[in-house]
């Protein structure tokens, strides 16, 4: 009985250590500014570590940690001042308010020089797009949502691949423009002929932000750099942790095709643990493409012409009807 009691004795102290080991601190609220309205995409981070987590559109977070209190969060965004909060609980609830200032005054770019550097001193002009930008664009995706920018102009090639360009010309597949996805040019995947726009790019819910250098910028990205160069900057998995799931829908209208729904849906997990991190994200976009309805011949030819040319009809190029009685 003895040797029973001791091992229970035991087996309950390993199970306490264990508790103690695996308990979690929480911190969770929301975030608003001075008239009581939501901040999303408000950055909340623990000082001095690569552990945070992000506001959603209702400015709520949740971050959990292993690390024990005490110790400090800040509260950080763009266009509002930075407050830093001591955290002394394993459980803590936050309501939390900053104020505004200029929006300029911290921002910084890094497509200028390829350093960073203060957003008003950049030697050429740059137009950034940040998170909640993203956020209240009414457009399907981030990269719809580029057309709105100053000097940019985007061309629809379907639902799921655009072109962008800036000064100067520019076409459906624009070799003019450079698209850098955290520093990684993307024209390779296509023979390093053009840009593939987000045909194969990042979803809307692992977006950081955009900045787009328009005209020439040879200088400092390479002789294709003529038209534009667009960065793509992601969310890194050391500060922004944690599940984070995003569904939208709509619809598209045409008057040859119809109406039709649209659906999106993005999830990104990320985790960090001391000076390793990782991420998973996926999308899912569903929507019925445009449908060409102009079979008209481009030099003007009637339909039963052997030299027919439709404008979308490929392969009328090298058919012809031929009448073998009166070749015979």
């Amino acid at each position: 009985m003895r040797y029973m009691a001791t091992t229970g004795r035991a087996v309950l102290l390993i199970l306490l250590m264990s508790g103690f080991l695996w308990a979690e601190t929480v911190i969770q609220g929301t975030v608003s500014d001075e008239s009581g309205h939501p901040l999303p995409g408000a950055n909340i981070v623990v000082e001095g570590k690569f552990i945070g987590t992000s506001t959603d559109a209702e400015g709520y977070f949740k971050l959990q940690t292993q690390l024990q209190p005490p110790f400090n969060i800040n509260i950080a965004m763009i266009g509002f001042t930075t407050k830093t909060i001591e955290i002394t609980q394993a459980e803590t609830k936050l309501e939390i308010t900053l104020k505004e200032e200029s929006f300029m005054s911290d921002a910084v770019v890094v497509s200028a020089s390829r350093v960073e550097e203060d957003f008003l001193r950049a030697p050429v002009t740059v137009e950034k797009v940040d998170q909640l930008a993203i956020k209240q664009s009414p457009s399907a995706t981030f990269y719809d949502g580029l057309a709105d920018l100053r000097e940019v102009n985007l061309i629809a090639n379907s639902m799921i691949f655009k072109g962008a360009t800036g000064r100067g010309f520019g076409d459906m597949h624009n070799p003019g423009l450079i698209q850098l996805i955290d520093g990684v040019d993307n024209a390779g995947i296509a023979n390093g002929s053009f840009a593939l726009g987000n045909m194969v790019g990042i979803s809307d819910i692992d977006v950081a932000n955009v900045e787009f250098l328009p005209g020439a910028s040879s200088a400092l990205y390479g002789p294709n750099a003529f038209s534009g160069v667009l960065f793509i900057n992601t969310k890194s998995p050391f500060d922004y942790q944690g599940l984070s799931v995003e569904a939208k829908s709509g619809m598209t209208s045409s008057n040859y095709a119809g109406s039709f729904p649209l659906y999106g849906i993005n999830m990104r997990y990320a985790k960090a643990y001391g000076h390793f991190a990782y991420k998973v994200a996926l999308s899912h976009f569903q929507a019925h493409d445009w449908v060409a309805h102009n079979f008209a011949d481009r030099e003007g030819r009637a339909a039963d012409d052997p030299g027919y040319d439709g404008v979308n009809i490929y392969g009328d190029e090298v058919a012809t009807d031929l009448d073998m009685d009166a070749l015979a």
